[in-house]
């Protein structure tokens, strides 16, 4: 703890003090967070004035001035920021990697996070790239087996291995479920398909598949 400062609250603003009480920023913010190293020579915290966020340097003054609406944690040198151009990725340089998507979740373990553009989900990862452009209607894929959700976008259903960002059914279908632990049964109006969770086609629309034994699908 040798060094470290925390904030303080005094009349309604919020400041910095060392461990041993010393005031090392006046109380002058609205919203103080704890300092964060995203790398080992950048010691910074996110603090609000007014109603925008910004960052100061453990070293003293700005590091990013007040201009955003919401910004997160560092998560492995990256920032979720929400101005008024939307949402987007920042740097822990204080540099913009990305912008103007209408919304950004949180990053999962794999680097990956939902981002929305034109009102439909893609997946970016964090440094921008685009993993999944956006097409999926809503972010709450529902799991199948493995890496393997069930998406819905366009009006149908699919299968995205959330691994690798990549459709194992195209969005094609009304709905999908899991047939055994390998095949997935996926409905098209009337017809039913059946596709290995590898995305090769087993059985082209049979109507009907009621009178086959679970058994010989395993």
């Amino acid at each position: 703890l040798e060094g470290a400062i925390f904030p303080y609250e005094r009349k309604g603003k919020w400041g910095y003090k060392d461990i041993k009480g010393k005031v090392v920023f006046k109380a002058v913010f609205n919203q103080a967070e704890l300092f964060e190293k995203p790398s080992k020579d950048v010691h910074i915290a996110r603090v609000k004035c007014g109603d925008k966020w910004g960052m100061i340097s453990r070293s003293g003054g700005w590091y990013v001035t007040p201009r955003y609406k919401y910004l997160s944690s560092f998560n492995k040198r990256v920032a979720i920021f929400e101005d008024e151009g939307g949402y987007g990725l920042l740097s822990h340089k204080g540099e913009i990697i990305c912008k103007g998507y209408q919304k950004i979740e949180a990053f999962n373990s794999r680097g990956q996070a939902w981002a929305m553009k034109g009102n439909v989900w893609g997946i970016i990862n964090m440094s921008g790239r685009v993993l999944l452009k956006p097409v999926l209607s809503d972010n709450n894929p529902m799991h199948l087996v493995d890496d393997l959700y069930v998406v819905r976008g366009m009006g149908s259903v699919g299968v995205l291995d959330m691994k690798n960002c990549r459709f194992v059914v195209n969005l094609t279908y009304d709905e999908i479920s899991l047939l055994s632990e390998n095949l997935l049964k996926c409905r098209q109006g009337n017809d039913v398909s059946i596709i290995t969770k590898g995305g090769c086609l087993v059985v082209d629309e049979c109507t009907s598949i009621e009178k086959i034994g679970d058994s010989q699908w395993k």
